[in-house]
């Protein structure tokens, strides 16, 4: 399996848990005895733990949307206005200066304050082999969480 695709499959696996953690959020009650916790199927997290899985799904999310590209990737928080300054795009490499901050509100997510530049090779609009870089240093994710069997997954919107 190539290295793309575990990522995918990751990413997916990731997803699927946060959606899991949304549910038993929402259906499961708090208790004055102490922090709430998450359950699914045989999974019980505490928040401090829901949200350190959480984050290693986001850290897969961001690798995921940050890997170089010929195109630009879907649902990851951030529009390139690439069309202005190039005809055409050969390849595209990213650089996370500051990941985006992560808070876990059942049932979502939003991590938000990331960095992100993100530099384009292509065909310039003159005809001419141009590279255009662009800077984001408000670079968000917004999603579901949920908690499976398998552990934490995150919908990103």
């Amino acid at each position: 399996m190539t290295r793309r695709a575990r990522v995918g499959v990751a990413v997916i696996v990731a997803v699927g848990l946060v959606v899991a953690a949304v549910v038993v959020m929402t259906l499961w009650p708090r208790t004055a005895a102490g922090p709430r916790s998450v359950s699914g199927i045989g999974v019980e997290l505490s928040h401090a733990q829901l949200e350190a899985a959480a984050q290693q799904r986001l850290d897969a999310v961001v690798e995921a949307c940050t890997r170089p590209a010929t195109e630009i990737p879907e649902a990851c928080g951030f529009r390139i206005p690439w069309a202005a300054d190039l005809a055409e795009v050969d390849g595209i490499r990213f650089r996370v200066e500051e990941p985006p901050t992560l808070a876990v509100t059942l049932p979502t997510f939003h991590a938000d304050g990331g960095v992100l530049v993100a530099t384009l090779t292509g065909t310039g609009t003159d005809g001419e082999s141009a590279a255009v870089t662009y800077r984001t240093e408000d670079w968000m994710l917004r999603g579901d969480v949920t908690v499976k069997n398998a552990g934490v997954v995150l919908s990103v919107w």
